[in-house]
């Protein structure tokens, strides 16, 4: 059935990407890649293999990832995110694209404006599993798990709403 299909929910960055892997509207999977070291191709060539790796585990028929914004996103994260978009669409995985703004629109239908950090108490209020991550990432100093909520409010939009944008 269409709505059971595997669905890569990836929110793609240089050193962190937010992954997660729903199954209908139950989320299977999720974690952080972390890309370490200065930009290289070789970093596109293992975010590539790790993702093949997860469609081979899940069977993953379907792609949701992160519209960048071009004034705000670098030559590099527009690279990796193209090649990924590239290597999917070769092995004949659907996808779209929504942005940060979409997101927070679907996850805050009375029109409030929220900012990222609102975004993820959201995600995890419809996602119970997540909120001991949630709790992690108020007491870091720095961004880590927003990675992650980003890339599950990918994942629910995608199956809640279908496809909406094309990549």
């Amino acid at each position: 059935m269409e709505d059971k299909i595997p669905i890569l929910g990836l929110n793609p960055g240089t050193k962190y990407a937010g992954w997660v892997v729903f199954r209908g509207p139950e989320l299977r999977d999720w974690g952080i890649k972390t890309l370490k070291g200065p930009w290289s191709a070789q970093k596109i060539a293992e975010m590539k293999e790790f993702i093949g790796d997860l469609v081979a585990r899940y069977g993953i028929g379907r792609l949701a990832v992160k519209r960048l914004n071009p004034a705000r996103s670098s030559p590099n994260l527009t690279r990796l995110t193209a090649e990924i978009v590239r290597y999917l669409a070769g092995m004949g995985i659907e996808g779209e694209a929504h942005s940060i703004g979409e997101m927070k629109a679907f996850f805050s239908p009375d029109g409030k404006k929220i900012n990222r950090e609102k975004l993820a108490e959201l995600v995890a209020q419809e996602y119970p599993p997540l909120y001991p991550l949630l709790s992690r990432e108020k007491k870091n100093r720095n961004s880590y798990y927003l990675w992650l909520f980003e890339a599950v409010a990918l994942g629910a939009m995608a199956y809640h709403r279908g496809p909406i944008a094309n990549y």
